[in-house]
């Protein structure tokens, strides 16, 4: 993507304005970034340090524990040869590959870090889990339904699924 500013040089960095609610991004290269007050941002892409560093931490602590050795330290990826000692020391992986190479540790790492290792979306739990449980519920219950060949309450179900999905959609 070309900046949005000079319309030259290849997009870098990322802006992102919420005012009154309203969502406004803008793209820009390093030297149009700089120019506008961006110097933080334009000057070195933050999150990759950041996100590299708390794995890092995390992989430190984790070896000055009391669990014992891992046998991951053997591991290589056949792909990049990338080793899960390469990734214990800078926090980055080789190659898409990797991720299913070293599954097992990854899940063990994303697990200390976010506490899960499943993506639950962006609502509070609270708010999501009976609503996906009650449309699951109802799924089950208008199979059911076909299957016993009972179609008004198959179909009294399907609505009941649709307005469901909609007011999931709308929160």
């Amino acid at each position: 993507m070309l900046c949005q500013k000079c319309f030259q040089n290849e997009a870098t960095v990322k802006v992102v304005q919420v005012i009154n609610g309203k969502k406004q991004e803008l793209s820009l290269c390093q030297s149009c970034a700089i120019e506008m007050g961006f110097e933080k941002a334009a000057k070195e892409l933050q999150l990759p340090k950041l996100f590299g560093s708390l794995i890092l931490d995390i992989l430190k602590k984790e070896s000055s524990s009391t669990l014992p050795a891992r046998q991951a330290t053997s591991l290589t990826c056949p792909y990049c040869g990338t080793t899960w000692e390469d990734f214990k020391q800078t926090g980055l992986l080789g190659c898409d590959k990797c991720y299913k190479v070293f599954y097992g540790e990854l899940k063990k790492v994303l697990k200390q870090i976010h506490g899960n290792t499943r993506h639950i979306g962006s609502r509070p739990s609270t708010q999501k889990k009976p609503v996906v449980q009650n449309l699951a519920k109802l799924r089950q219950e208008l199979k059911k339904a076909v299957e016993n060949e009972e179609f008004e309450k198959a179909a009294r179900l399907r609505d009941q699924i649709r307005e469901l999905r909609t007011r999931v959609r709308e929160t």
